[in-house]
């Protein structure tokens, strides 16, 4: 896809995502977003939404609030995306921060 100069766009990557996020393969989430934003490719609504629900499946809560501090008041986010949030503070013992993306 490099050769081919598809990667100057959002739509691969986002595709990328969702195909890496269903194989729950996080690290290769991390090397799109990385290169993403190297190439100065703006993030939409659909793909901060993916990245923080494998961020959240993964229930890393360090790296999903590092993203999400990033994206936080730009891009709405899913009412999934929040329940997933929510779970993963919980699988963290944050039963205040799981009641906040709640509410």
């Amino acid at each position: 896809m490099r050769e081919l100069g598809l990667l100057g766009r959002l739509s691969p990557y986002s595709s990328m995502i969702s195909l890496y996020s269903s194989f729950g393969t996080r690290d290769k989430v991390d090397e799109s977003l990385r290169e993403m934003k190297e190439s100065n490719i703006d993030l939409d609504r659909l793909t901060v939404n993916k990245a923080l629900r494998v961020y959240a499946a993964a229930s890393d809560v360090a790296a999903m609030e590092r993203f999400l501090a990033d994206w936080e008041g730009t891009v709405k986010l899913e009412w999934v995306t929040m329940l997933d949030l929510a779970k993963a503070y919980l699988n963290n013992g944050s039963k205040g921060k799981a009641r906040e993306m709640l509410r």
